[in-house]
C-alpha cells in the first residue's frame, strides 16, 4: 500500500525532482562549470543511439556534439578526436569552420570519414558502457574532456546550460540544438538480485533490492520489459488457424497478455515445469490446424526480469535472469542452454510479430483466394520481414555445460534468419550485439574448437532444409571440410528456452558478414564486397566481380596469359576446394541458391599480401542441408550438373577447366581429397560423435515439437553413413567419363623408416596430420587416374 501511494504522489507531483547530487558511481552527475579555452565544446553525446537520429547513410550510430561558443569563428582542421588519452589525435578534423553559435554533429560510427562539406564520421565508437572522450587543439592542449559515463539507449549527455553548465542526462536528446529538454542528473542502476540466474535443485525466496530506498522496482514474470505503466497488463490479439488452403476460412483472433507487477515481497522460484503452456501453444505457420503443439506440459524455467523507478532520475537499465529448478539441476541438459526473454508480442503479435504467419499470410490470402501455397509463396507471413525495423530487443543468457550459472547475460536484438525455412514452425534467430543494446559483442568462447572470444552476430539455427531430419547434417559437413582452403560456419549445438517455456534444440552458428571477416582476417569490414547468389549484395557492389566475369566469358582460358590473369583476380585454390566439396557432397541446393563470394577492396592485386588482403575472390561455405541424402543418390552427377547450370560459378569452372594446368590440379585435388579428407571412415567417424553429442536431449526435441520419430532420426543419420561409404565410387566415375579417363589406378606409397620423414603426393602429405590419414599410414595405398600426371 505504501508504494501505491508513493506512486499516485510521484504522478500528482509531476515526477518533481532535485538537481543537488553529487557525482558518484551511482549514476548521479557533478555539478562543475567549464570554460572553452579553444572557444570549441562537447556539448552533448549519445553512446547508443537507436532511434534518435540517423546519420547520411540511414544508420543509427554514436554521436558528439561541438558547439562554438565564442564570438569567433573556428577552424577545426588538425583538430583531434578520441576515446583514448594516449592517442588524442586518434581522428582528425579535415578543414571545416565552425561558425559563432554554430553545432556540428560527427558521428562516432567508425566509418572514418573526413572530407570538408560532407557529414563527418570518426573511426571509433563511444561504448554505452562508458567511454571518456577527449577534444584535443592542433597544439596538443585538451580543449574539453567528457567523463567515462554509463549511458542507456537514447539516453544522451549534454551540458545545462550549454557550453559552460555541468553534465546531466537527456532523455529527450537534442542534436545540433540547444539542451532545452528536461535534464535529470541521476541515471538508476538496476536492481540487484539476491541470488544469480542458473539451475537449481530446489525452490527458494528470491529478494530483489536497491541501495536507493526511494526507488519503486517493477518486474515482470513473462519476458516482458518491466513497466511502471503496465501494472493492469496489455493485452494483444494472435491467431492459431489461417487458411492455409483455399476456401478454408480466416481464423478467429485470440488474445493474449504481458503485465508488470511491484516489487513487495520476495518471489517464490519454482519448478514452473507443472504450469500451462503459453507461447508454446500459439502458431508459427499459416497451417488451418496446427499439429505441432505440445499436449503435455513442456519443460519450464522461471525469467525474472526487473527495473528501478524514482521520480527525478532517469529509469535503470533491465536486469534479467531465468532460475531452472529440477531434481536433476544442470545436469538436466547435457548440452549449453540459452534462454532468450523478449515481450512476447514481437513474437506473436498478428500485427507485428516477426514468428508468426499474421497479418501477412491473411492479406496474401485475401489477394489470393485460390492459390494453394507453394514454392516463392511457401515463405508468405509476418516472418519474412527483415531488416533492422524488424529487429527486437530480448535478454540471452547462455549456461556452459555443467556450469549452473550463466556465462552470458545480456541485452541483444533477434530476427527471424533463413529463406524458406522462416516457414517452419521452429525458426532460426539471429542474434545482435550492438551498443544500443548495452554491449557490442558477445565476449565468450562460445566455439571451443575456435580461439576467438568475441563475436558481434550469432545464428540459433533451426537446421534449414534438415529440420525434420538428422538435426547434425549442415554442421556436420562443414566439420568434413573443415581443413580445407574455405571458410566454414563454427557450430555448437544448444537447447534454447524462449521466455522460460522450452524450444528444443538449435544449432549455435556462426555468421558470414563484414564482422565475421574483419575477425577471421584482420580486414577492414567496411571496405568489402560481400556478394551471395547470382545478383544479391551483402556489402560493396558487383562492380569488380563483374569485370571479372566479362573478362572470363571473353577470354580463352587455355591461355597462359588469360589464365595467369584470372589468378589475380580470384583465389584458385579456395574456388577449387570450394566446388570439389559442393559436388563430393551433391548439395542439390546449390549452386543456385546457398553460394556466397567476398573480397577486400583493393586498386588491384596485392601479391604476397596476407591472406584474405590480396583483393582477390573467396567462396564460403554455408546451409549444405541439401547434401549427403541418402545413399541412392551418392550416384548423381552432381559433377555434370553443376557444370550444365548457368550461374556464374558454373562459367568459372568451365572457363578454367580448357586451361591444361588448371584441368590437371582440379582432377588430382579431387583423387586427394577422396583419398584422405573424404575418406568413408572418417567421415563415418564425425557422423556419429556429431550424433552422440545431442543424442540424450533428441527424445525431448522430437517430442516437443512432433517432426518426426526417433526410428527416423536413426534411419536418416545411417543414409548420411550410406552415402559416405558409396560416394567415391561414384565420384570417380563421373570423373573418368567427363574426363575421358580410361580407368583408375591405385598408386602404393611405402618409406624403409617413417621417423625420416614423409612422402607428399600432389596436395597432401601421407602422414597422421592430413585428415583422413591413419596413424601409422604406411604402406599407403590411394586411388588416382590413368594418364593424369
Amino acid at each position: 500500500m505504501k508504494r501505491n501511494m508513493l506512486l499516485v504522489a510521484w504522478v500528482l507531483a509531476g515526477l518533481i525532482f532535485s538537481l543537488s547530487f553529487a557525482y558518484s558511481s551511482t549514476g548521479r552527475m557533478p555539478i562543475r562549470s567549464h570554460k572553452a579555452v579553444f572557444g570549441i565544446c562537447i556539448n552533448e553525446i549519445m553512446a547508443s543511439n537507436e532511434t534518435t537520429i540517423a546519420d547520411d547513410d540511414g544508420d543509427f550510430e554514436d554521436w558528439v556534439e561541438l558547439w562554438n561558443l565564442s564570438n569567433e569563428p573556428v577552424n577545426l582542421e588538425s583538430w583531434g578526436l578520441s576515446d583514448k588519452a594516449s592517442e588524442p589525435f586518434r581522428w582528425v578534423f579535415p578543414n571545416v569552420v565552425l561558425q559563432p553559435d554554430q553545432f556540428m554533429l560527427v558521428w562516432c560510427s567508425k566509418k572514418d570519414r573526413a572530407v570538408a562539406g560532407a557529414p563527418l564520421h570518426t573511426n571509433f565508437g563511444i561504448s554505452a558502457s562508458g567511454e571518456a572522450l577527449y577534444l584535443t587543439h592542433p597544439s596538443g592542449e585538451q580543449a574539453d574532456f567528457v567523463p567515462a559515463t554509463a549511458l542507456q539507449t537514447d539516453i544522451s549527455l549534454g551540458r545545462y546550460p550549454d557550453g559552460t553548465g555541468p553534465w546531466f542526462f537527456f532523455d529527450e536528446p537534442t542534436p545540433g540544438t540547444l539542451n532545452t529538454t528536461q535534464h535529470y542528473s541521476e541515471l538508476l542502476a538496476p536492481p540487484v538480485f539476491s541470488q544469480s540466474g542458473g539451475f537449481y535443485t530446489e525452490g527458494f525466496d528470491l529478494e530483489l533490492n536497491h541501495p536507493d530506498p526511494e526507488v519503486v522496482i517493477v518486474y515482470t514474470l513473462d519476458g516482458s520489459e518491466p513497466d511502471l505503466g503496465n501494472l493492469n497488463g496489455t493485452t494483444y490479439q494472435y491467431k492459431n488457424s489461417y487458411p492455409k488452403e483455399p476456401g478454408q476460412p480466416f481464423g478467429t483472433f485470440l488474445e493474449n497478455s504481458f503485465q508488470s507487477y511491484l516489487y513487495e515481497a520476495a518471489l517464490e522460484i519454482q519448478d514452473r515445469s507443472p504450469e500451462p503452456n503459453k507461447m508454446s501453444l500459439m502458431s508459427s505457420t499459416y497451417d488451418f490446424s496446427p499439429t505441432y503443439f505440445p499436449n503435455y506440459q513442456i519443460q519450464k524455467g522461471m525469467v525474472i526480469r526487473a527495473k528501478a523507478f524514482k521520480p527525478g532520475s532517469i529509469t535503470s537499465d533491465t536486469v534479467s535472469n531465468t532460475y531452472f529448478v529440477s531434481d536433476e539441476g544442470r545436469e538436466r541438459y547435457l548440452l549449453p542452454v540459452i534462454s532468450i526473454s523478449a515481450q512476447e508480442d514481437s513474437f506473436f503479435d498478428y500485427d507485428k510479430g516477426i514468428y508468426t504467419a499474421g497479418i501477412r499470410f491473411d492479406t496474401w490470402r485475401q489477394n489470393n483466394p485460390n492459390t494453394t501455397p507453394a514454392g516463392s509463396t511457401a515463405s508468405i507471413g509476418n516472418w519474412v520481414r527483415s531488416g533492422v525495423q524488424w529487429e527486437y530487443p530480448a535478454n540471452f543468457e547462455l549456461f556452459e555445460t555443467y556450469n549452473s550459472s550463466a556465462a552470458l547475460n545480456q541485452r541483444i536484438g533477434f530476427r527471424i534468419h533463413g529463406g524458406i525455412t522462416r516457414m517452419l514452425s521452429r525458426k532460426s534467430l539471429r542474434i545482435y550485439a550492438r551498443d544500443i543494446y548495452g554491449t557490442s559483442s558477445l565476449n565468450h568462447s562460445i566455439f571451443k574448437d575456435q580461439s576467438y572470444n568475441s563475436y558481434k552476430r550469432l545464428i540459433l539455427r533451426n537446421s534449414g532444409n534438415d529440420y525434420d531430419k538428422t538435426l547434425i547434417k549442415d554442421a556436420t559437413i562443414q566439420e568434413i571440410c573443415g581443413k580445407l582452403n574455405f571458410d566454414i560456419q563454427a557450430s555448437q549445438p544448444s537447447v534454447v528456452f524462449v521466455n522460460g517455456e522450452y524450444w528444443g534444440l538449435h544449432n549455435i552458428r556462426e555468421r558470414y558478414d563484414k564482422h565475421y571477416l574483419a575477425r577471421v582476417y584482420g580486414v577492414d569490414g567496411e571496405n568489402l564486397d560481400i556478394l551471395e547468389r547470382q545478383s544479391d549484395i551483402d556489402e560493396g557492389d558487383r562492380v569488380h566481380f563483374n569485370m571479372m566475369m566479362s573478362y572470363i566469358r571473353s577470354h580463352d582460358l587455355s591461355n597462359a596469359s588469360s589464365y595467369e590473369h584470372v589468378q589475380t583476380l580470384m583465389d584458385m585454390e579456395n574456388f577449387t576446394d570450394y566446388y570439389i566439396a559442393e559436388i563430393f557432397s551433391r548439395n542439390h541446393d546449390w549452386p543456385n541458391n546457398n553460394i556466397k563470394y567476398w573480397r577486400l577492396r583493393t586498386d588491384s592485386y596485392i601479391p604476397n599480401a596476407p591472406l584474405g588482403h590480396d583483393g582477390r575472390w573467396r567462396w564460403l561455405m554455408y546451409d549444405m542441408d541439401g547434401s549427403y541424402p541418402n545413399a541412392a543418390s551418392s550416384s548423381n552427377n552432381s559433377l555434370t550438373r553443376a557444370l550444365d547450370t548457368n550461374v556464374h560459378s558454373s562459367v568459372i569452372l568451365n572457363a578454367l577447366l580448357q586451361n591444361d594446368g588448371f584441368r590437371t590440379t582440379f582432377i588430382n585435388r579431387f583423387a586427394d581429397l577422396m583419398n584422405s579428407h573424404f575418406q568413408p571412415s572418417r567421415i563415418e567417424n564425425i557422423i556419429l560423435k556429431n550424433k552422440a553429442a545431442i543424442a540424450p536431449e533428441v527424445p525431448e526435441h522430437l517430442e516437443r515439437w512432433k517432426t518426426h520419430s526417433i526410428t527416423l532420426w536413426n534411419t536418416y543419420i545411417n543414409w548420411m553413413i550410406a552415402f559416405a561409404n558409396d560416394r567415391p565410387e561414384h565420384q570417380r566415375r563421373h570423373i573418368r567419363n567427363y574426363f575421358d579417363i580410361t580407368s583408375d589406378i591405385t598408386i602404393t606409397l611405402d618409406v624403409n623408416n617413417d621417423q625420416q620423414g614423409t612422402v607428399r603426393i600432389n596436395s597432401i602429405d601421407i602422414c597422421e596430420d592430413t585428415p583422413g590419414i591413419p596413424e601409422a599410414p604406411y604402406p599407403w595405398d590411394g586411388i588416382y587416374f590413368h594418364n593424369i600426371p
